[in-house]
């Protein structure tokens, strides 16, 4: 890693407060021009912020494996002319790069704004191309054909302007023409990447401003001051004239970036394209020569705002067809904080992130940082300014955009996630965790959670998709929902459900069978908990949902033991009289579930409703576990009737073709005394027959849900009490219960 020049720091880094995009813009331009201490020329160091020398990275060649090449068009004007020599084909290396003086143009939109030249760093760049490239350098470069006008200015009035008028003439020869396609056809086999330049025999003796040198030798462009003042000349044109047919685009207002009045610039390149006057295509009354006014920027913070590129370009991820930028900076910035904040996302590049996303990762090694110097202030002013872009050929959507995000939203998320994961909920009395399903495996941490939210899956996983492979839509349901998690915002929880509903039914259609994806169902609960627990669940009325959290006490015993039962709620109870039968922990568990969910055990009209859908799933789903083992029906509850389709009306059709269906098992089988074989559900749904659901008020999403919620739970609950009685069993270690219990138990097992 470079060390950072501290003079360029202090000419460079903005001096108030850092808050918008082009101000965190003009700080990674000012590291990358305090780091870039080897990658100017001896002696052109004025140029220094109009060389981007880190857009040759993609083409130095680290091994002689490589094919990444330099094609050097060789000139010598040491002679009684300009005498083309050879064309030079050899492996770009670190140490010649910077002497080429690269002035970068966005590829595929012209040629570079210096000399030098860069070809295409993902396709390659056969034979034929690269006589193009050579021939380029030596008259379209130049304003041979006309076409670059402040370059030829530059040639005709630099006192060494002379040199870039006789590349011209040269290029204009149509000997020196076949002679360079020989040569490079001789050279060129298949498609490097290669960067195309010229180097030049010179006496410095000749000319007004020469390279740094004593005696005759070859020389690149970027040693040459008469080459670099035509760069700078045709870079600065591009800052006022892009897109211009006649005229410019220039005036006198206060700098966007330093807020400094004086020159100011409308054309201005833009790492992210968010400005462009190309917007006049789209608004008739847009006038291009006056877009200085709606973006006015000075030149210098034009060059500066480019000059961070790469190291904008480091901090981006693609995420469902989008540019997601993720950009760190400190609220303020001085030569210490550009140290840390330069070397840590120098580190970034070679970090092992396992699992963690990258802000996950920056901010603990910000923290560790400050930890080690007491230095507090420094994480206190971390900020991340995170922007999600679509480019669609050249139209740029932003999506969505947080200035100023922090890791503590998606902290606290994650902490009330984990809570509900190790909550009783998801514990012996509700679900069992997947162990193949993330964010809801047993072992999920806090950090997976938070890298899932920044990194945009925790949405993805639980929120409707958009089919098709052309990315994300503007209002795409997973993007809005990752950036509400992070900037902390309320959602609205009839939403959420509204969107879980057309996820599962979208899970559904893609599985073979036409199954509930249960996992996902898991997924959503837990989300849907989390977010109340975090306090950002609102409802029309903006109350919160809250829910009673059983922490679950997993320490070991003394004798290394996992303390299984300790915490259980009214466990004590149960085991009273020793091993309790299924029944009773099927009535167990169902009763202490709903008493976790506030949403569930309330009186009002609203939680009875909803307690109502879930008992139903829960019934259905017990019934179908029931036609499945035991007997034998491949088409049970659960395929016939979809939760996520269900209505009002055809919920009151199930709830009575389920009790009737139950009663009648019950007859056959005589598996309880209770006139169901499973009470524990069918009565609970019996006090509930005031209002039936065909008369709820409850909205439809809502009651979807819950009914899902049910019928996963329902599908699990015998399985459930099973294993929660032979945990009894170890934990008491009751082998001998009484006959009663062993008649009842035997008479359960099968349901």
């Amino acid at each position: 890693m470079s060390d950072l020049d501290p003079s360029k720091l202090d000419a460079l880094l903005p001096t108030g407060p850092v808050h918008s995009l082009r101000q965190v813009q003009a700080v990674y331009g000012a590291l990358s021009e305090a780091a870039s201490g080897g990658s100017t020329p001896a002696g052109q160091e004025q140029y220094s912020l109009y060389f981007t020398p880190s857009a040759l990275e993609p083409f130095i060649a680290n091994d002689d494996d490589e094919e990444r090449f330099l094609i050097s068009v060789r000139v010598d004007f040491t002679g009684d002319g300009p005498s083309y020599e050879r064309i030079d084909v050899t492996p770009l290396s670190r140490e010649v790069a910077p002497r080429l003086g690269l002035s970068r143009y966005p590829w595929g939109r012209g040629i570079d704004h210096s000399i030098t030249r860069c070809g295409s760093k993902t396709s390659g760049s056969g034979a034929s191309t690269v006589v193009t490239y050579c021939n380029e350098c030596l008259t379209r470069w130049t304003n041979g054909n006309g076409g670059e006008p402040a370059v030829g200015r530059v040639a005709d009035e630099h006192a060494d302007g002379w040199l870039i008028n006789a590349l011209a003439d040269l290029g204009a020869d149509e000997e020196v023409q076949d002679r360079i396609e020989r040569d490079v056809d001789g050279k060129i086999n298949g498609e490097p990447r290669v960067v195309a330049t010229v180097q030049l025999k010179l006496d410095p003796d000749d000319l007004e401003e020469p390279p740094v040198a004593d005696e005759p030798g070859w020389f690149y462009p970027g040693e040459v001051p008469v080459f670099n003042e035509g760069m700078r000349a045709r870079k600065t044109r591009k800052l006022v004239s892009k897109n211009i047919n006649n005229g410019t685009s220039e005036g006198e207002a206060a700098c966007m970036v330093t807020n400094q009045h004086g020159d100011v610039v409308g054309t201005a390149e833009d790492s992210f394209a968010l400005f462009t006057i190309q917007h006049t295509e789209k608004f008739d009354e847009l006038d291009r020569e006056q877009s200085w006014r709606e973006h006015p920027i000075s030149a210098d913070a034009a060059l500066l705002l480019d000059a961070g590129t790469g190291l904008l370009d480091a901090c981006r991820e693609t995420r469902n067809g989008l540019g997601v930028y993720t950009l760190p900076y400190f609220t303020t910035m001085d030569q210490d904080r550009a140290a840390l904040l330069y070397r840590t996302l120098s580190e970034l590049q070679d970090a092992d992130l396992e699992e963690r996303h990258m802000v996950v990762w920056l901010q603990e090694k910000i923290e560790e940082y400050a930890d080690r110097t007491g230095d507090e202030s420094l994480v206190n002013a971390l900020r991340f300014y995170v922007i999600a872009i679509r480019d669609d050929q050249g139209d740029i959507f932003v999506f969505n955009e947080k200035p100023d995000a922090t890791i503590y939203p998606p902290r606290e998320i994650a902490k009330a996630h984990q809570d509900t994961l190790t909550g009783a909920s998801f514990g012996w009395i509700g679900f069992a965790q997947p162990e193949d399903w993330r964010h809801i495996h047993p072992q999920t941490t806090r950090n997976n959670v938070v890298s899932s939210i920044i990194g945009g899956s925790y949405a993805q996983d639980t929120v409707s998709f958009t089919e098709g492979s052309d990315g994300a839509m503007a209002n795409e349901p997973s993007e809005w929902l990752t950036f509400a998690m992070l900037a902390g915002e309320r959602i609205d929880r009839e939403w959420l459900l509204d969107q879980y509903v057309t996820r599962l039914a979208q899970q559904r259609e893609r599985d073979d069978e036409g199954r509930l994806s249960e996992n996902h169902v898991l997924t959503q609960f837990a989300q849907l908990d989390a977010l109340a627990g975090a306090g950002l669940l609102a409802g029309p009325d903006g109350h919160e949902n809250g829910r009673r959290m059983t922490d679950m006490d997993r320490s070991p015993t003394t004798d290394d033991v996992s303390n299984s039962m300790a915490g259980l709620p009214g466990i004590e109870e149960l085991i009273t009289e020793g091993v309790p039968s299924l029944a009773e922990i099927r009535e167990y568990r169902l009763r202490e579930f709903l008493a976790e969910r506030a949403e569930l055990n309330g009186d009002d009209e609203e939680s009875e409703q909803r307690r109502g859908a879930f008992l139903i799933g829960v019934l259905l789903g017990q019934l179908s576990t029931h036609q499945r083992k035991d007997r034998n029906m491949n088409r049970t509850f659960a395929n016939r009737y979809q939760a996520e389709d269900i209505t009002l009306g055809q919920l009151q059709k199930v709830m009575t073709e389920l009790l009737s269906k139950d009663s009648v098992y019950e007859a056959e089988h005589r598996y309880s005394r209770d006139g169901s074989c499973f009470p524990e559900t069918s009565s609970r749904l019996s006090e509930l027959a005031g209002t039936p659901p065909s008369k709820w008020s409850l909205s439809l999403p809502d009651v979807r849900f819950h009914f899902a919620l049910g019928v996963t739970y329902g599908l699990h609950a015998r399985n459930g009490a099973f294993e929660l009685r032979e945990l009894i069993e170890n934990d008491i270690g009751d082998e001998h219960p009484d006959d009663e219990d062993v008649n009842t138990q035997q008479t359960d097992a099968t349901h």
